[in-house]
């Protein structure tokens, strides 16, 4: 997983600016099959470029291993995301529940 975390407030003491918990508030995961997965920015965050970071991040660390995302037709943010970050389109899926 890559994540991304908003920077700690300067003025906190740094014992407790360690102890505190700070969700991130961008994300991306890679699955057992290579699938890259689960890429999210928290509303409050997005616009800022915080996607491309940890898409840009997610694959310089699977360099060498073949890696593809699922994208469904006509989310438009996320086809443009990734043919930014040079990705083309393979094939074509469907899901069917059984």
């Amino acid at each position: 997983m890559t994540a991304v975390r908003p920077a700690q407030a300067p003025a906190a003491p740094a014992a407790a600016a360690a102890a505190r918990y700070v969700p991130p508030v961008a994300w991306i995961i890679t699955h057992s099959n290579g699938s890259q997965g689960a890429l999210y920015t928290v509303p409050a965050y997005r616009r800022r470029g915080l996607a491309r970071l940890v898409t840009a991040e997610r694959i310089q660390r699977t360099q060498g291993y073949r890696s593809f995302v699922y994208v469904e037709v006509g989310n438009t943010v996320s086809e443009n995301l990734w043919e930014a970050r040079g990705w083309e389109r393979g094939w074509e899926v469907t899901w069917e529940a059984v």
